[in-house]
């Protein structure tokens, strides 16, 4: 039985370009932190179905809907390391999962050999509540999510995202260019209403600023600023922290 209640994510991962959905986000996140411990070691690693079908909060015997997802965590493309945070990472681009396997009332699944140690062996990291993740709605909200626990540091009791250019952040997001065309639209559903969804957790401690710089009348560029909630803000607004 897993015992964690939260996974290390590499920056990298956190930083991808998918267009993957809500329930797959949580799903990959879950089945790395049952993993993680023997990343390194085993080739094939392997997680009960109810257990994974608990943490998940999917009710009854829905093993068709977790084939499907195992599918789509198989097959779908990513590209790693979009903020380029840690400057000596190369680009990469794979799938979440390198196999899996329903056998018995167990997945079984593995990962690439290169993905298996850039996950195990990050020299930056951030830590996702997987208890915490079951609370979102929205992908985008939950994407955000990530981004910040990214970007915030303890040691500062202070947050803030680099400048990202708003195909950068739709890449970030998994927003495809002919998704919400106008910024209006994207904003709204990508940014606003995400960040309202985590400011009406009561168990996330972040209070979000969201910042834009303008050419004429066009946004190109966003950037998130991350206090905790209750902190009187006492940066300047034009910081170059995480530029």
């Amino acid at each position: 039985m897993m015992e964690k209640d939260s996974i290390v994510r590499l920056n990298e991962a956190i930083q991808i370009n998918s267009a993957i959905t809500l329930l797959q986000r949580k799903t990959w996140n879950v089945l790395l932190a049952n993993a993680f411990d023997k990343l390194l070691d085993e080739e094939i690693h392997v997680m009960d179905l109810s257990e994974l079908r608990s943490i998940l909060g999917l009710n009854g015997r829905n093993d068709e809907r977790l084939r499907q997802l195992l599918v789509e965590l198989n097959t779908c493309q990513i590209e790693w390391n979009i903020l380029g945070k840690d400057k000596s990472a190369e680009w990469v681009t794979t799938t979440f999962l390198a196999g899996a396997e329903i056998k018995n009332g167990r997945v079984y699944y593995g990962y690439f050999k290169d993905l298996k140690e850039k996950l195990y062996s990050p020299r930056m990291y951030a830590r996702i509540n997987l208890s915490m993740q079951n609370k979102f709605s929205s992908k985008y909200a939950l994407a955000l999510y990530e981004l910040f626990v990214d970007y915030f540091d303890v040691s500062r009791n202070y947050g803030e995202t680099p400048w990202i250019s708003v195909p950068i952040f739709r890449k970030l997001m998994g927003i495809a260019d002919d998704e919400y065309p106008r910024f209006y639209d994207l904003k709204k559903r990508a940014i606003t209403l995400a960040v309202d969804e985590i400011h009406g957790m009561p168990d996330i401690n972040f209070l979000i600023e969201d910042c834009y710089k303008t050419h004429g009348r066009t946004v190109k560029k966003i950037k998130f600023k991350i206090w905790p909630k209750n902190v009187v803000k006492l940066l300047p607004t034009d910081s170059s922290y995480g530029d």
